[in-house]
């Protein structure tokens, strides 16, 4: 998370009170309001800090209908449980303690610019986390369901070093085929941002055409093999924003600029927040179950918030 947008919204919103567990409604001028654009909502719980000291949610990955493996941005784990309520809407969400993930030696990581844990991505034989500060990818092992273990680092671009400490690799998916997409948060003033596509055990450069202010946050791969890109801002005129954008399956390329049509944006009047992470589950249905986290960058000002769509848009 860009502690420029931090210092803005602690700024904004000083006389805010605590995030509260509550259920939000899609439109908060619209109660019966279900639809948008493409999507379904499902529901939006607000998940409270509270003793567990959950915050800073970064990535997701969905590992069953009701449970959730949620990354923070200081490389804590969290196991969240979903309930639904007899209309298969979200209905709540609890959590347990955080579980550090480990760094180099074996150990939790101490120092900022080592921990700033950003993305998330499953693997067939394991797990890969994307870092930033310290901007590198690192591959864990898989145990029960998460990553554990000692992790070892995948090859490095040159080009990450130059990336703006909190501005590097924010958005990671493991494609059908094996290959690795990564996307930097850092974007260029038409807002073209840096990607690299790992490929033939190489990293090859490629880009992400985002919507103007936006910023890619993460992605999910979809069952049919295509990518959901989540990207998100603020401003103080509009406040938050954020869009879900497909990118088709045969589009990723080395040398390509990668972009898509928009399934949804979220503004005012919209449930909006900072949202960072996103995961995706095919149901036994074939409905395709979004799941999006907002990171409130450890401030009371801002919500932690789960919110839930499903489409049947890609089968």
């Amino acid at each position: 998370m860009n502690l420029r947008l931090a210092y803005i919204i602690g700024a904004a919103l000083l006389l805010a009170a605590p995030a509260q567990a509550q259920l939000l409604q899609l439109d908060r001028t619209d109660a019966s309001r279900t639809q948008l654009g493409t999507l379904t909502f499902r529901g939006a719980y607000v998940i409270p800090s509270d003793a567990t000291k959950i915050g800073g949610l970064s990535a997701l990955a969905v590992q069953d209908e009701t449970h959730i493996l949620a990354l923070t941005d200081n490389a804590q784990l969290y196991r969240l449980t979903l309930q639904w309520d007899a209309q298969g809407n979200l209905h709540r969400v609890t959590n347990g303690p955080g579980t550090p993930l480990l760094d180099e030696n074996g150990l939790p990581p101490r120092n900022r610019a080592r921990f700033d844990s950003e993305s998330l991505t499953r693997t067939t034989d394991g797990w890969l986390v994307g870092y930033e500060r310290d901007h590198r990818i690192e591959r864990y092992k898989n145990m029960d369901g998460v990553p554990s273990g000692r992790p070892t680092p995948m090859p490095a671009v040159p080009g990450w070093a130059s990336l703006p400490r909190n501005l590097g690799l924010e958005a990671m998916t493991h494609l059908q085929d094996g290959r690795v997409l990564a996307f930097a948060e850092a974007g260029d003033a038409n807002d073209l941002h840096q990607a690299w596509l790992w490929q033939d055990s190489n990293w090859q450069a490629l880009s992400y055409q985002a919507a103007p202010g936006l910023q890619p946050s993460d992605m999910a791969l979809l069952p049919n093999g295509d990518v959901l890109v989540l990207e998100r801002g603020f401003n103080f005129l509009f406040g938050f924003r954020a869009r879900l954008v497909l990118v088709r399956q045969a589009d990723i390329k080395a040398g390509a600029t990668l972009s898509g049509p928009a399934w949804a944006v979220l503004e005012s009047p919209v449930l909006n927040e900072n949202f960072e992470g996103v995961a995706v589950r095919k149901m036994p249905d074939g409905v395709i179950r979004i799941f999006i986290v907002s990171d409130n960058n450890f401030n009371a000002a801002q919500q932690t918030i789960l919110a839930v769509f499903d489409t049947k848009a890609v089968q």
